[in-house]
Formats: C-alpha cells, structure tokens, sequence
C-alpha cells in the first residue's frame, strides 16, 4: 500500500476476509485457490463441505443458548429469573464482567498494546467495531430496561436503574447512567472511524498502543465497572469478582 504504521509496518487493508466464488466450484477445471490459482476440485469441494460443517455446528450452538434462555422451559432463564439478590448479582455481576474483562480487557486491550489482529473481537470479518458497540449497549439496555429491535420497535420495562431509584441510590444511579452514556459514545467514535474506511485493526496500528480513542473507550468502560462495584457494596450484594475474566492491567 505504500504507507506504514506507528511501528513503521506496512498498514493492513480496509476489507474483511474475500475469497472468490471460484474457490467452491467443483467443476472439472474452475476450482481455484484466491486470485485465480488453479486447484483440484477435491479441494474446492472440501472448502464447501466444511462451510456447512460450521454453519450446522454454530446452528447447534445458538439453538442451545435460545433453549436455555427460553422463558417457558429455559433451565438458565428459571435460575437468572428466580428473583431476590441472588437474580439481582447475577446481572449486575454480568453487566460488570462483560464490561471490564471481556470487552475492555481481553477484546480490545491486547488488541491493542499487542498489535494483534488475531485479538480483536472479528479477526476474519473486520466486524469488531459493531462488536463493541453492541456489547457495550447490551450493558446499557441491561440497566436502563430498554432494547431495540431489529424492526425498529422499542421493549421497555423495568430496568436496574428503575430498581435503584426504588431503593433511594438515586445518586449511584444517575452516576452509573451517565458512565454508560460516556461509554456508548466512545464506542461510537471507534464504529464511525470504522464505517468511514478504517477498521478496528487498522485503528489499533495507525494509532499505537496509546491511540486516544481506544484509550478512552478503555477508560469509560473501566470507570463504569468502578461504579458497578461502588453499587454492589451499597446493595450489600455478594458476586464473583467482576475484573475476574482479565489480567490486562487496565
């Protein structure tokens, strides 16, 4: 490409993983292997049978976390349901824990100090820019007790802010709401940069291991747990330990 990173390596492409049509034909001569190579169609055949291999495989998967959160005969849904404190650190635990390890610690964090490409979020799909901000607003609805569907249509009810209010931590929440906001704009910054030409793997070389907005989105997210811990004290609630699932130091 004739430009280079921070690190003064050759800056990575703007596209997600390609392969031509041609790579899956298993007619005698149009089998290829990328840019056009010739190859024998036992291989072209192969590349096809193991798309369906996966696809069924990640069927199976999603179809058993459906089941396990189906409100009717879901095992996992009647536990996280049961209602008292129990129900009540099991999501604040899980709001915390996807915000500082997974997200901040292990999906951008390495990805980061490390140049890594293979840690981001969607390595092959260059989609971890939605992957982030997804995540970061799966947090958000969890709190606020509201989510948009895909057809546009708006689900709200009772949320954990709505909670807190009723417990007189009007204080806790409105902090906590406002470091979410914080959070869901740094998030959109990286999804911008991204939709205008410059995935996240590109933004993690070009800008270094102190790129100013990552940085920042590592920081709201950091901030919020930090808020989320100050809420299960004033709760007085017993959860596993929310940065358990990193050992980033963020």
């Amino acid at each position: 490409m004739g430009t280079t990173s921070f690190d003064g390596v050759e800056q990575r492409d703007s596209s997600g993983g390609q392969r031509p049509f041609s790579d899956y034909l298993t007619i005698s001569g149009a089998c290829t292997s990328g840019m056009g190579t010739p190859s024998a169609e036992s291989i072209c055949e192969r590349r096809g049978q193991y798309l369906i291999a996966v696809t069924d495989l990640l069927i199976d998967d999603l179809q058993s976390v459906a089941t396990q959160w189906d409100p009717a005969t879901g095992a996992y849904y009647a536990s996280y349901t049961a209602g008292g404190e129990a129900s009540l650190s099991k999501m604040i635990e899980s709001m915390g824990r996807l915000g500082f390890g997974e997200l901040a610690g292990e999906r951008i964090n390495i990805a980061l100090t490390q140049n890594s490409q293979e840690d981001e979020h969607s390595c092959f799909s260059d989609n971890t820019h939605r992957d982030i901000v997804l995540n970061a607003q799966g947090i958000q609805n969890s709190f606020l007790g509201s989510y948009l569907r895909a057809d546009g249509e708006t689900v709200t009810g009772p949320g954990l802010k709505a909670y807190l209010e009723e417990q007189q931590q009007v204080v806790i929440a409105n902090e906590l709401t406002n470091k979410l906001e914080t959070t869901m704009t740094a998030a959109g910054v990286i999804d911008t940069k991204a939709t205008a030409g410059t995935p996240f793997d590109r933004q993690i070389q070009q800008g270094g291991p102190n790129d100013p907005d990552i940085k920042a989105l590592i920081a709201a997210l950091v901030s919020q747990t930090q808020t989320i811990e100050t809420l299960v004290a004033a709760l007085n609630l017993s959860t596993g330990d929310i940065r358990q699932d990193t050992e980033e130091a963020l």
